[in-house]
């Protein structure tokens, strides 16, 4: 996470952690399993580590998890880095709980805000 990206979580922690039971940081969705042969059991974990894809920050809520990425002036591929988290974590159901994606940002862009609420994705400015 860059210094940016961790400055808007500091401004964004003390809205987010109203609903929140848990916050988890840098979680591994997805990730390639298919390694080499003869690889030991220690490089496979490495190998599937390194490859998967990494979610700023999870909050765990009473009725639901919100998926969030921190992006400093955030652009349309940080709704597509969602988009992608969210089908990761649908395609293992970790838990019954629905998931919600959460942009959290400094600027506002309106584009980006029509296009997030198309899919369903929050939008945070701080």
């Amino acid at each position: 996470m860059s210094a940016r990206d961790l400055d808007l979580w500091y401004r964004a922690r003390s809205i987010l952690a109203k609903e929140a039971i848990n916050f988890y940081f840098d979680v591994g969705l997805g990730g390639q399993t298919e390694v080499p042969p003869e690889t030991s059991p220690e490089m496979e974990t490495m190998w599937l580590l390194i490859t998967q894809k990494r979610v700023d920050v999870l909050i765990e809520q009473k009725d639901l998890w919100k998926i969030v990425e921190l992006r400093f002036e955030a652009t349309a591929n940080a709704l597509g880095r969602l988009l992608t988290y969210i089908a990761l974590w649908n395609l293992n159901l970790f838990d019954l709980r629905p998931v919600r994606g959460l942009l959290v940002t400094n600027r506002k862009d309106i584009d980006i805000e029509f296009a997030a609420s198309t899919m369903g994705i929050e939008v945070l400015i701080v």
